[in-house]
């Protein structure tokens, strides 16, 4: 059985906003996984570093209105199930007055 654990990326709202600005796509390693994040539309989303195409890291591409355009092929993926566009792997996001957190699923022996 696994269980969730919550992992703190950033130690405010306002700094993981001010690091979000401009369609922003940052990288952090959380449990030995690459894990990608943007702020858009007013939620913090973590998914997979790897691109559902070519499996190429999202870093460098950009994030508008809940869409994630890959920088290698310009391949664009949803934050959420949208009219058949295929959405990205998603990992639950959490926020209060201590941080942001991402929550990953973690196996019996992690």
């Amino acid at each position: 059985m696994s269980n969730l654990k919550w992992f703190k990326v950033y130690d405010s709202i306002q700094a993981a906003k001010e690091v979000h600005q401009a369609a922003t796509i940052t990288k952090h390693f959380i449990a030995n996984r690459p894990i990608c994040m943007v702020h858009s539309e007013g939620v913090f989303y973590a998914f997979e570093d790897s691109c559902p195409h070519q499996g190429k890291s999202f870093v460098g591409g950009s994030c508008h209105n809940g869409v994630v355009e890959c920088p290698v092929h310009k391949y664009k993926f949803v934050l959420k199930p949208d009219n058949g566009r295929m959405a990205l792997n998603l990992f639950p996001t959490k926020e209060d007055e201590e941080g942001v957190y991402v929550g990953i699923k973690m196996g019996f022996w992690d």
